[in-house]
């Protein structure tokens, strides 16, 4: 006890045959000058049966609730070594070095969330597929995503709600996604045309990726306007998904990367005029040549995919642009299955025979050129990216009253 003016210790004994001989006391205090006579008072006090007794009991209370602590942690930490191990056994399944698997578990660990940050919504769907269901979920502290880049846009990722995308079942195609997508994020770093994600988690037994949360998809959207009259569809903003499209993709194309699923399901809308492009886990890196020739049998999307993908699984910048005139298709057609009337197995014969998908009645001549270039037989006869977004831009700054979306894309 100290009350300015004594400092006393008392000692208790809890062995009446201990002879005590003497103390050290060190004693540090702040802005205190004790008087000269400051006396430390010694007591020697032997403790009774009864307060022997609630002490040891005390004690043994105190060590059960330790035990049973330490049980559950080693239990929990256990489950969570176990995931761990399953996530490296599926890498190691996918034939890849063990250089390549220490290398996506480094990018892996860099935009890991602690599952303690993450809280899902499960009673909150935003969707919900074959293979994964999306939900609301709420972010504590920053997003990995935002740690790595550092930059004023990714600021807004702390402390946020955020879209969780829990996969359906836990296995190595599941796993080999998961890693993809990180792996491509980790290329591509932030995008405002391009959905990164803001890290990923743990979730119960199987793995979620965590996104910015958006409004909708391309395809849910345009879908609404079936049934609308030619003066209530947006036009203009179709044009301009386009174009931020083909800027997104430009920026991913630079990146060596492509991207093999572009469809309006994957490109989704942020307030009223942003576009993103999401889902990179059929994503792949092109060689020095710029191309990527598929050896596993993957399911890749069969309509939208370039006739020399179809036909020797080559991929390129070239057959991602194939894609998007399918997509333009997409939009203009208010969602319409492209190849209706055709099953996979005849897919490829119409194409060799040189068709292609109808033209739309609200598609004018300059767009429909654009599309059939998109569709080209040869894959150098194709525009690049950077032609098309150039292109797109120039179909919004003719039409005045797009300005606005122009703005609001940059």
């Amino acid at each position: 006890m100290f009350n300015s003016t004594q400092f006393q210790i008392d000692f208790v004994s809890y062995n009446s045959t201990v002879q005590w001989q003497g103390y050290l006391v060190q004693a540090w205090g702040s802005r205190i000058n004790p008087p000269n006579n400051t006396i430390v008072h010694y007591v020697h006090q032997k403790v009774g049966l009864k307060e022997g007794l609630i002490i040891g009991l005390s004690c043994l209370g105190l060590a059960a609730i330790l035990v049973v602590i330490a049980l559950v942690t080693r239990h929990q930490l256990k489950k969570r070594y176990h995931k761990f191990d399953q996530l490296c056994n599926a890498l190691k399944g996918m034939n890849l070095s063990p250089e390549e698997i220490i290398g996506w578990k480094e990018k892996s660990d860099q935009l890991l969330i602690s599952p303690s940050k993450l809280h899902i919504n499960f009673d909150h769907i935003f969707g919900q597929g074959l293979t994964s269901t999306v939900y609301k979920a709420y972010l504590m502290g920053p997003a990995p995503l935002h740690l790595l880049q550092r930059s004023i846009v990714t600021q807004r990722f702390a402390d946020c709600d955020v879209a969780a995308k829990v996969t359906n079942r836990f296995g190595n195609s599941e796993v080999e996604h998961l890693f993809k997508d990180i792996e491509a994020m980790k290329k591509i770093g932030y995008h405002e045309n391009v959905m990164c994600i803001l890290g990923w988690a743990l979730s119960g037994e199987t793995p979620c990726l965590v996104y910015d949360i958006a409004e909708k998809n391309v395809l849910n959207y345009v879908m609404e306007f079936r049934d609308a009259s030619d003066d209530q569809i947006p036009y203009k903003k179709f044009l301009s998904i386009l174009w931020q499209t083909a800027r997104g993709m430009q920026y991913v194309t630079s990146k060596g990367l492509i991207h093999r699923d572009l469809t309006a399901r994957n490109i989704f809308l942020f307030g009223s005029v942003v576009a993103k492009i999401s889902d990179f886990s059929l994503c792949c890196c092109c060689d020095e040549s710029g191309t990527y020739q598929e050896t596993a049998n993957l399911r890749l999307p069969l309509k939208w995919m370039a006739l020399e993908s179809l036909i020797s699984k080559i991929f390129s910048e070239k057959s991602d642009v194939w894609s998007f005139g399918v997509l333009i298709y997409e939009i203009f057609s208010f969602g319409r299955v492209p190849y209706a009337g055709l099953n996979d197995d005849e897919l490829v014969g119409f194409l060799e025979n040189g068709h292609r998908l109808e033209r739309l009645v609200n598609v004018d001549q300059s767009l429909h050129e654009i599309m059939t270039d998109c569709w080209m037989s040869n894959p150098e006869d194709r525009p690049k990216f950077t032609y098309l977004e150039e292109k797109f831009h120039a179909f919004i700054n003719i039409r005045s009253e797009l300005y606005g979306y122009v703005e609001a894309g940059n």
